[in-house]
């Protein structure tokens, strides 16, 4: 018996659905917005202290972004990837599967995913580095130290993510956030006292920047993997789970490549940018990597407006309420706006200062100036488009935020910026960011126009029934009723008492037509003869299904409903229901044809055929009936009645 129990006080709706908007996305994007900027201190301070040892060194750790910058990607993208899995199987009650996810994600991240970038830094830094400045042999010497010792030693930063997203996954986003402090802390502190040789410690110089950094990820991997073993108690971290699982991974990085291939397009944007400005001058390189510290503190704040604005889109996109996915959209573009707008003011006005954290010399400046100015123009248009792509993620097609991403980093921003350096003035090449940002604004905007509510007219008629129905119960004689339903009946419903064997008043018999065309509600099945039996003799001994088939089956009765009421088979009396257990079929609307080698059998409906029939009832709003006197009609004597607290009671 499959019986949905709905009695009783309604449940309580996910908060996305009925908070005030502003509230609710305030509630969601400031700690991921604080988190984002913890990253973003993460990516700025080894740059801020090396570049007071000189420009080639700051130069060195610019360009050796794009591989930090791919790291990232992966772990990040691959992090998505186990969080989605983890979470999912978690709702869905799959504890195995949560486990499992937990140690594949283990395995990928800090075994496999650092083996591949150990590699990549001990032996591809050098050509890395030739192919950007090979005219500088102090950029590649610094560049090289700084690198095969952050992805050397990356086992701390993919331990990271994935303990902190194993925690993330469970809601307890607290505590992922207080590694991510941690680990910052440690870097902070560590960075002046091994690059200038502070407090006995050795002085390091560029090398010291990349030992602050590792040590303040390895720190935090522990702590975040220590966290996840005393107080992640929704998962459980087995050795035995710890391997690779074809399975899972395949779940893991169906949901992580795309983001691991959109986070990765930057890395080759960069290191595509960086030989472009490297033919003027290394200064200009070192310009380049001061603005992308720079703005990450403008933009990290939108990534964790978008963090918490996806979920939001995603909630009301599927329930069908247009309204409140619109409010958002709007409410993040204006966020988005003003900050973008506060970072555009501040790069125009105090762009000297903002080099000088850097120890800029009066060449930097005088490239530098001019080049943020220029490259802050795009802010102005930036934060929409980062939503709007964002907005595809959320109603469910990220490709199109991956086209959107691409066309802006590749198919127009790097070849306009080359085409710009033919002119052989550098001021001209900076205009290639605010030319890519225009012209991706208008393919993004369309998104938004989608999204409106007048273009969804299904979904606004949908949330025009939940409106008219908020609140109302059906009940009989004062009391909520347990409202059962099922796919289809084969045209007519069961009474309670002729399936379930209590008498319920308001579940009787009715009629149920237009259920024709319902997909499953004709099946028939063929058994062999000994299949017959296997699937009866062992809960029924005493039915004598000997001789042939033909010879079975005796007297039936049938209920109002239509199904078998009792049927004589070998001799023994068996229910509808009980026939329908042991073969396994989809209702107890049966027929029976003997055969002298087997039994062929037909059943029409689907499910117990008590209470509200789904494809019955769709029929009838077809028809032009009100959803109330569809709900009367299947559930007799009831009335519908507004819920109040005594009725909950």
């Amino acid at each position: 018996m499959s019986k949905q129990n709905t009695a009783g006080a309604a449940p309580q709706e996910n908060k996305m659905g009925v908070l005030p908007v502003g509230k609710l996305l305030a509630g969601m994007a400031v700690p991921m917005m604080i988190s984002m900027l913890v990253q973003a201190l993460y990516n700025i301070v080894d740059s801020v202290f090396v570049s007071r040892l000189s420009e080639n060194a700051f130069n060195a750790v610019g360009l050796a972004f794009p591989l930090q910058s791919l790291m990232i990607a992966v772990g990040a993208g691959t992090a998505v990837g186990i969080n989605a899995l983890l979470s999912r199987s978690l709702g869905e009650k799959k504890q195995e599967m949560a486990d499992r996810a937990a140690g594949a994600g283990i395995f990928l991240l800090p075994i496999c995913s650092y083996l591949v970038f150990a590699f990549i830094g001990l032996f591809l830094s050098r050509p890395f580095f030739v192919a950007q400045a090979k005219a500088v042999p102090e950029i590649v010497e610094y560049g090289v130290q700084y690198t095969r010792i952050c992805l050397g030693l990356s086992v701390g930063i993919f331990s990271q993510f994935c303990f902190e997203r194993l925690l993330q996954s469970t809601g307890r986003t607290s505590l992922a956030m207080c590694t991510q402090l941690l680990g910052a802390i440690i870097n902070i502190v560590m960075d002046p006292i091994l690059i200038f040789g502070l407090c006995g410690a050795p002085r390091m110089g560029v090398a010291g920047a990349a030992v602050a950094t590792v040590v303040g990820q390895i720190v935090a991997a522990i702590v975040g993997l220590i966290v996840n073993i005393k107080c992640n108690h929704d998962i459980h971290i087995h050795r035995k789970n710890i391997r690779w699982d074809p399975i899972v991974a395949k779940e893991i990085y169906r949901v992580g490549i795309p983001s691991i291939i959109m986070q990765s397009i930057s890395s080759v944007m960069t290191f595509g940018m960086n030989k472009i400005l490297f033919v003027f001058t290394p200064t200009a390189t070192a310009v380049f990597g001061v603005y992308f510290k720079l703005q990450s503190f403008v933009f990290m704040p939108i990534f964790g407006l978008n963090n918490g604005m996806v979920p939001i889109i995603s909630y009301n996109y599927g329930a069908a309420r247009p309204q409140r996915v619109w409010k958002t959209i709007r409410l993040s573009n204006i966020t988005a706006m003003v900050i973008m707008v506060v970072g555009f003011t501040i790069f125009q006005l105090f762009p000297s200062t903002l080099l000088e954290l850097f120890d800029a010399s009066e060449t930097m400046l005088a490239i530098g100036v001019p080049a943020l100015r220029i490259i802050s123009v795009s802010f102005l248009l930036a934060g929409f488009c980062i939503i709007a792509g964002s907005v595809f993620q959320a109603i469910g097609n990220p490709v199109y935020s991956l086209i959107v991403s691409v066309c802006r980093q590749m198919v127009v921003l790097l070849p306009v910026a080359w085409l710009l350096s033919r002119t052989g003035r550098l001021e001209l090449v900076w205009w290639s960011f605010p030319i890519a940002e225009v012209d991706v604004c208008a393919s993004a905007a369309c998104c938004q126009g989608w999204c409106a509510p007048e273009q969804w007219p299904e979904h606004a008629a949908a949330e025009a029934a939940v409106t008219e129905t908020d609140g109302l119960a059906v009940v009989y004689d004062g009391q909520l009723i347990d409202a059962t339903y099922f796919s289809c009946s084969g045209g007519r419903t069961e009474a309670a008492v002729a399936v379930w064997g209590g008498e319920i008043p308001y579940l009787q018999s009715v009629p149920s037509p237009g259920e024709e065309d319902a997909p499953r509600e004709t099946e028939t099945l063929t058994f062999t003869a000994e299949e017959f039996r296997d699937r009866i003799t062992p809960a029924r001994p005493d039915a004598d299904l000997s001789g042939t088939p033909e010879t079975w089956f005796g007297t039936v009765r049938y209920t109002e409903g239509g199904g078998i009421g009792t049927l004589e088979l070998g001799g023994a009396s068996f229910t509808g229901t009980e026939l329908r257990r042991l073969l396994g079929l989809r209702s107890t609307d049966i027929e029976f044809s003997p055969q002298e080698d087997g039994v062929t059998v037909t059943t029409h409906g689907f499910g117990h055929r008590v209470g509200l029939s789904q494809y019955g009832a769709e029929a009838m709003a077809q028809a032009g009936r009100r959803f109330d006197e569809i709900l009367l009609h299947y559930y007799q004597g009831t009335e519908i009645r507004r819920l109040t607290l005594d009725d909950e009671k």
